[in-house]
């Protein structure tokens, strides 16, 4: 073979070893050939069964992951394929759904280090390019991939095609130990120079071949000769389906013939020895980021089903949203039932106390009081202790009896499933020994087996013991199924039932084929992602944020199963160790950046949050790395340069890490333990501050410094600080979701519900808020002012309430100012502090639980809010590969048919475990108030994560309005505590609702909705405090206008058929409205119910009433002395009555026709006076015939 040119400088005088002068770097090499190729993974299925499988031997030289495993309390277990997989996945094992492979390279950089090369040619450099052909270059100049073109006049030349397909080693002969890596990024002059100087480095991060002992015939780990090139899959019978794997071969890359190739090979060693000849060499590449994506894109795929059935149309949608929320309503009727009973003991309680207080604080001395009156008061005082131990007596009575009864219950329950399967074992064994006797020879014992068929013994009693275990039930579960059953004639059952067939047969196979996904992928990361990362340069800032880019993509969609979230808990273990996987993703791999992170957050005593100068300072800290570091093309890059690639891979792998650490905290507080995951989230939420001042913008003082500050707040003032902050998000300009103003022909949706801000309970949360975009004087107050106080006055207490609006709307404005990068960040930071402020006692308590459950749903609402905002897997690839390559990424990534690459799943993934653990986490805080254990009874709850239904209310609110607001909406429906008072059979809004909703029989006399946005809008009211029912009835005739007294008639009056016969006729123009309203009672009140027609200007009635803190009566505003106008007759006006803690009114009033119109609206404005927070709904009425 040919001797080097320049013996010993290739690598410092930027030559391509073994590249002679002139020659095309495609296709016109000489030396040994090598075909490298990388390990890859596929699903077992049909379309895959041609794709050659590698044997266990050969797996098990790049990974121990058999794919067969589970992640189970951080350790590996052995594993089952369900039954309805393997129908699914006819090519799966009992354990396995996935298989290894060999595939051709993907896109990127594959370098070689000749070590005992005796001329120092130690190094030969290829860009793999998106078509699979290999250019080599000079290994200290790179080049971009989207720069290099395949010359035409060797693309049409089949033989030059060929030969760009594979590589050569120039100098076999002279080579020892040949190391090789793959790399999606190029290494920079200083990796390259540390690789080159370091051998410890190359044998911990780079395969190696041992030339030599090829020749020879030894046979190499990763290594496959040519003969055995069609166990590569572009090589293979299936190479033409290769299209369709989540790398795809793309239409560019040309597939060969085995022969072909082999032809092509053996050319390279025409003129070598004999000894090389037939030496030819497959060399396979460690690729994990290709095979984490593909275990990735597979779990994801996992959930396709339910996507694409959602999709399907919005009939489909608006049908999956009625039977969420019927099955949320006869569950929550259940739930309430026992609350309802619980509560009614709590206010005797109340009461006694009460008034043994109230008896304690009159004016009593004993000294000035006679003997008969002391005996008086002893016997009093006596009385009123004896009637609170009563009465808490019945209470701890009332619950103990529950739990008892449930224990028993569930051991009847278990008795009778026990009886069940021990009948069916014995008719089992009975039919059996039928069977025997039937074949018998003996026609006597034939008969008998027939007599014995036909005794139903068996039948019977497994049917009866059925009965019994289906009529073994509770109180509250008998109520329930009556509530049920009125609540079935409201809608067409049948049509909902066969839709949930539909649905159930369309998604069953999701969540078992998205676990053993998640456990191969889990599994992956959690033992190969670090391979990947210490490949790539500590110091390459550049280089480095390339890397995060990767990273972003690879742990897209965070905890989507139990083995993931075991993963996770992994992670954030290890988020303050020097290898940690997260704080490469945060601080660019920069070894120096990570070290001072952590000194930084590690210097923060207990509570300290982040000053401004430490901000400040992170920020000239990053602006020097960046100032220093070199792109590609070897220029310094510019601040919109570092944006461009920082933003969206920032947002997206913070976004992504802690949803997920959050999502580990609802887990922990499911379980009431006090693990770590708190300090975890706590500990990244400052990592996550220090990031954010990479951003050139913060660093220039464009954007705001993520100032964080400790407050103290009422729980309603807090739930109020979110709702604010959702709300004028979502109605920033920028920000708005599907424009719901015409959407219902009212203003917000109606349904006979709207929302009713959270009265005060007396609890203080201390939490942390984002202060940016904050008025100092402001900041100043809440932190000086935090809580209220029983000092405060009307006066301060306003003034609070003040300051907590101000501070939402600056953050929100802040917010929706900033670019989808600062969005999620700042929604980010502000939702994942509402966990840190959760108090497990406080959300177990009877009282405060449902409010934190609010709470939840607002800050669930917000974080939703960020899916907007996010950016998919391809940005993001963009983004860390560099501008250029959007063309290639989209030959090679099969986008429109994987969700991992595009689509809402792509975006929404990362959010699904936080919404999965703050749901169970209020479920299992309402199953201890009900005093029920977290056990067989609850294994929704701590069955772990289980993402495959959020996915479906997801992708229904993905089609509705604004993001934010409708996941607290469905939040709402599947974990919000009613109020006790909606304890009735079927409640009046819920009958509105369903009568109205898709399903319904629409027999009411309010408008039906007419689509999924207004079904959204209106749902949410039905779970809130506002009850608002209204209806009309033709007119009775005035018996006063045809009826005369006549004492002379035996009835003692008589009729006049002429004037009864003209008041029918002059009654039939007119209509009597009725309207029932009721509402909670609250600390202030202000109300205002309108009537005006549908259609032309002018005004039927319009109320007002107020409620003040120092009354307890809700009134008319103008007996209030607020001087509100009304145009009916105050007389009229319906007044407000105090039942069961809420105000009642209930009115009606002859109508003309004309007056009303044919449809007439009803508004109802609804207003806090502490909060200022104002409710909007409108019903409109149609007149008809009845």
């Amino acid at each position: 073979m040919t001797a080097p040119s320049q013996a010993g400088a290739h690598a410092a005088e930027n030559e391509a070893a073994g590249q002679e002068s002139g020659r095309c770097q495609f296709c016109e090499r000489k030396g040994l050939p090598i075909l490298p190729v990388r390990y890859a993974v596929c699903q077992r299925n049909d379309r895959n069964g041609d794709i050659p499988e590698l044997e266990t031997s050969r797996i098990q030289e790049f990974t121990d992951i058999l794919l067969d495993k589970s992640l189970v309390g951080g350790e590996e277990q052995a594993r089952s394929v369900p039954d309805e997989v393997r129908a699914e996945l006819t090519q799966s094992t009992g354990s396995q759904v996935n298989k290894y492979i060999l595939r051709q390279l993907r896109q990127g950089y594959l370098y070689f280090y000749d070590q005992d090369n005796p001329d120092q040619n130690y190094w030969y450099a290829y860009a793999i390019t998106s078509d699979g052909k290999y250019y080599q270059f000079p290994v200290l100049q790179p080049r971009a991939l989207d720069e290099i073109k395949f010359p035409e006049s060797c693309q049409a030349k089949p033989g030059d095609v060929l030969d760009a397909s594979i590589v050569t080693l120039p100098f076999p002969e002279k080579s020892g130990t040949l190391y090789y890596a793959f790399s999606e990024h190029p290494w920079s002059n200083a990796h390259i120079q540390m690789i080159g100087s370091d051998e410890a480095w190359r044998k911990a991060h780079m395969q190696q071949v041992n030339i030599p002992a090829w020749v020879s015939g030894q046979r190499q780990s990763c290594a496959f000769g040519i003969d055995e090139l069609e166990k590569v899959a572009e090589y293979s019978a299936a190479a033409g389906s290769l299209d369709e794997q989540f790398w795809s071969s793309g239409p560019a890359r040309s597939l060969f013939k085995p022969g072909e190739l082999r032809d092509a090979m053996q050319r390279r060693l025409d003129h070598a020895g004999s000894e090389y000849q037939g030496k030819g060499l497959i060399l396979a590449v460690k690729d994990e980021i290709g095979i984490i994506d593909e275990l990735n894109a597979y779990r994801h795929q996992a959930l396709a089903e339910v996507e694409n059935f959602v999709c399907e149309s919005e009939e489909t949608r608006r049908k999956l949203l009625c039977m969420q929320a019927i099955d949320a309503f006869k569950q929550n009727f259940a739930h309430n039932y026992v609350a309802s009973q619980e509560q009614s003991l709590s206010d005797k309680i109340d009461k006694a106390r009460a008034e043994r207080d109230a008896f304690q604080e009159e004016k009593y001395s004993p000294e000035e009081a006679s003997p008969r009156e002391r005996a008086q008061h002893q016997r009093r005082s006596g009385q009123l202790n004896q009637a609170v131990r009563e009465a808490e007596t019945e209470k701890e009575d009332f619950l103990r009896e529950q739990r008892r009864e449930t224990t028993a219950r569930n051991a009847e329950r278990e008795r009778l499933r026990a009886e069940i399967e021990r009948l069916k074992q014995e008719k089992a064994e009975h039919l059996a020994e039928i069977d025997r006797r039937a074949a018998s020879d003996d026609p006597a014992v034939a008969r008998q087996a027939e007599v014995m068929r036909r005794d139903t013994f068996y039948d019977r009693e497994i049917q009866r013991n059925e009965f019994l275990l289906h009529n073994t039930k509770s109180e509250a579960e008998q109520m329930a199924d009556r509530h049920a059953d009125q609540l079935d004639k409201l809608y067409d059952a049948k049509e909902l039932e066969e839709f949930a067939d539909r649905h159930q047969a369309r998604t069953r196979v999701c969540e078992p084929l998205l676990a053993l996904h998640d456990a191969d992928y889990s599994l992956w990361v959690k033992h190969h992602l670090a391979d990947v990362i210490g490949r790539y340069s500590q110091s390459d800032y550049w280089m480095g944020l390339g890397l995060s880019g990767l990273l972003a993509n690879t742990l897209r969609g965070g905890v989507l199963a139990p083995a993931s979230g075991e993963l996770w808990q992994s992670l954030a273990a290890a988020m303050m160790n020097e290898e940690s996987v997260i704080l490469s993703g945060l601080f660019s791999n920069n070894a120096e950046l990570m070290a001072q992170a952590r000194t930084t957050v590690s210097a923060l005593a207990e509570g300290e949050n982040l000053s401004t100068e430490t901000l400040e300072a992170w920020g000239e800290r990053f602006h020097t790395q960046q100032a220093s570091t070199l792109m590609l093309n070897g220029r310094r890059p510019s601040a919109d340069d570092i944006s461009n690639r920082l933003h969206p891979i920032h947002g997206q792998i913070s976004n992504t890490i802690g949803n997920a650490i959050a999502a580990l905290v609802t887990q922990d507080l499911i379980a009431g333990s006090d693990s770590e995951t708190k300090t975890a989230l706590r500990n990244f939420i400052r990592f996550e501050q220090l990031a954010w001042m990479s951003g050139p913008d913060v660093q220039r003082g464009e954007a705001p410094l993520p100032l964080l500050i400790d407050v103290k707040m009422t729980m309603a003032q807090y739930t109020y600080w979110f709702q604010q902050i959702s709300q004028r998000y979502r109605d920033s300009k920028t920000n708005r979701g599907v424009d719901t103003d015409l959407a219902m022909p009212s203003l917000t949706g109606g349904g006979g519900n709207f929302s009713a801000p959270m009265g005060e309970n007396g609890v203080v949360v201390t939490t942390t808020i984002p202060c940016f975009g904050l008025d100092p004087a402001v900041i100043r107050r809440l932190i000086e002012n935090s809580a209220l106080a029983e000092t405060y006055d009307a006066a301060q207490t306003q003034q609070q309430w003040a300051d907590v609006a101000q501070s939402a709307r600056d953050v929100a404005g802040t917010i929706a100012g900033t670019g989808n990068y600062g969005k999620l960040l700042s929604l980010g930071l502000t939702s994942w502090n509402l966990l840190l402020a959760v108090d497990q006692e406080l959300l177990d308590d009877t009282n405060s639980g449902a409010d934190w459950n609010r709470l939840f749903s607002s800050g669930v609402s917000l974080l939703s809010a960020g899916m907007g905002a996010a950016e998919g897997y391809q940005a993001i690839r963009v983004a860390s590969m560099g501008p250029g390559t959007e063309g290639a990424l989209s030959r090679i990534i099969n986008g429109d048919t994987w969700k991992l690459g595009n689509g809402l799943l792509s975006v929404a993934s990362g959010m699904l475990s936080i919404w999965d653990g703050m749901r169970k986490l209020t479920e299992s805080a309402r199953a201890r108030r009900l005093g029920q254990t977290l056990s067989a009874g609850n294994q929704k709850i701590m069955g772990g994560f289980g993402v495959v239904s959020g996915i479906s209310t997801i992708l229904v609110i993905g089609f509705g309005v604004t993001a934010g607001l409708v996941v607290g909406l469905f939040f709402g429906i599947l974990t919000l505590l009613l109020g006790v008072w909606m304890v009735t059979l079927v409640a009046p809004s819920v009958q509105m609702w369903v009568d109205r909703s898709l399903v319904g029989f629409h027999t009411s006399q309010v408008e039906k909705f007419e689509d999924l946005v207004s079904e959204q809008s209106s749902l949410e009211m039905v779970f809130q405090g506002v009850v608002v029912e209204l209806w009309w009835e033709p007119a009775a005739p005035n018996p006063t206008n045809y009826i005369d007294s006549d004492s002379s008639g035996i009835m003692g009056f008589s009729i006049d058929s002429e004037a009864q016969q003209l008041e029918e006729e002059r009654v039939e123009d007119f209509l009597r409205i009725y309207l029932r309203v009721r509402v909670p009672k609250l600390e202030a009140i202000a109300l205002v119910l309108r009537l005006t027609p549908h259609d032309v200007p002018g005004t039927i009635f319009d109320w007002s009433y107020q409620k003040t803190r120092e009354s307890n009566l809700l009134v008319s505003a103008a007996a209030s002395g607020e001087g509100y106008g009304t145009t009916q007759e105050a007389e009229s006006q319906p007044k407000f009555s105090l039942k069961d803690k809420a105000y009642e009114a209930e009115w009606s009033h002859v109508y003309e026709k004309s007056v009303l119109t044919h449809m007439a609206d009803l508004a109802i404005d609804f207003r806090s006076a502490d909060t200022q927070s104002i409710k909007s709904d409108t019903l409109t009425l149609v007149m008809g015939s009845q």
